[in-house]
């Protein structure tokens, strides 16, 4: 590569490379304001009236996002500030732009009461916007069965070859919609929901570095939760479906769905204590060395752990003691990604890499293989 290659290479590619942007509105309180609009008979009688407008204005701002590079047809991080699609206390109004998905939501539903065929017609607009918010929007829309058939839901639900099915982007709308048309399908429909849930996400949905062991885990984790919530909604499984539903209940029989619905949630805010087991790694090296044999794969969503923070103030035991293990060609691949990650801060990087250079040289090239990402 020429020098002139190479500076057009570091030149950005994005405005968001250039400068640190969000959306924003010309004014504040704007959830608080809205809500008290939406007390008054007035604003109630103007919403059917607002549909289009609000839906070009999110249309506006998600074009906005796409020139600053955080939004795109598959991922736009929408879940993320605003959760949910219908009201949910999860929704915590940390943004200001998110009232715009309230205004498309109330808007839309006072349109369903005044004019179905018209809500309809919007709805399906909304399906052919290039971003999953508006799929989202639109999954919504079709849990209502008095608008839409439990076919077309499916249809919807199992576009694009299966994708938002599985999508964290779509994961909360997607899920109601399942439980929505669980027990409302035609046999021929529920044996291609089955097969879609059977088949299980796409690889390439998931980071390339993910071991073995936790694609497994991810990939039956995703599938038992979409198949318990589609039994616990009233559907009779056909037999391959119940038989794959009994199999990972065997397997993981710890597993309970949420009361809560937590599950249908791709990350879940708390103001209280959360019940998910936290495991504290232990100070002394010795009962170190035992914990990581214990656990050596990294803990999944119900079962926290403190090993990345100590592996940032306590480099030295840490260090130490994966280096043992790997001496005694015990090597655990989750740990040392983890590690690898918290020792490329800048303040740790150089220590931490002569300190474990020599035996990651001697690592076997599997190891080397799955830590490749990391490593480099």
């Amino acid at each position: 590569m020429t020098a002139d290659e190479e500076g057009e290479a570091d030149k950005p590619r994005r405005i968001g490379e250039l400068v640190d942007c969000e959306i924003a509105f010309n004014t504040e309180y704007v959830h608080s304001g809205m809500k008290e609009l939406a007390q008054t008979a007035h604003w109630r009688e103007a919403l059917p009236g607002l549909l289009d407008d609000a839906t070009r204005l999110l249309r506006d701002a998600f074009d906005l996002m796409h020139e600053l590079g955080t939004a795109d047809e598959k991922a736009d991080h929408s879940y993320w500030h605003q959760p949910s699609i219908s009201e949910h206390p999860q929704n915590r109004e940390f943004q200001d732009w998110t009232v715009l998905i309230d205004l498309a939501r109330d808007a839309w539903l006072a349109t369903l009461e005044r004019s179905p065929e018209r809500a309809r017609l919007a709805a399906e607009l909304w399906l052919t916007v290039p971003y999953p918010l508006f799929r989202r929007l639109a999954f919504f829309a079709a849990t209502h069965l008095s608008l839409f058939t439990p076919h077309n839901a499916l249809e919807w639900l199992l576009g694009d070859e299966h994708w938002w099915l599985w999508s964290v982007e779509t994961q909360r709308e997607a899920v109601r919609l399942l439980v929505s048309i669980a027990s409302q399908l035609e046999a021929q429909d529920k044996t291609a929901l089955e097969q879609a849930i059977l088949k299980g996400p796409p690889r390439e949905m998931f980071r390339e570095d993910i071991s073995e062991g936790d694609w497994v885990y991810v990939f039956d984790r995703e599938m038992w939760l979409r198949l318990a919530k589609y039994q616990a909604a009233g559907a009779d499984l056909g037999r391959d479906a119940a038989s794959a539903l009994f199999e990972l209940w065997a397997r993981y029989p710890e597993w309970r769905l949420a009361d809560d619905d937590r599950d249908e949630f791709p990350s879940w805010t708390s103001d209280s204590i959360d019940h998910r087991a936290f495991l504290a790694t232990p100070k002394r090296y010795c009962e170190l060395v035992a914990w990581l044999r214990k656990h050596s794969k990294s803990a999944d969503f119900w079962q926290e752990h403190d090993w990345r923070e100590r592996c940032k103030r306590d480099f030295r035991r840490t260090s130490v003691a994966l280096i043992r293990l790997a001496r005694e060609d015990e090597w655990f691949p989750d740990r040392w990604r983890e590690a690898l990650q918290v020792w490329s801060d800048e303040a740790l990087v150089l220590p931490a890499w002569h300190s474990v250079c020599s035996i990651l040289a001697t690592a076997p090239n599997e190891v080397t293989k799955g830590l490749a990402h990391t490593l480099s």
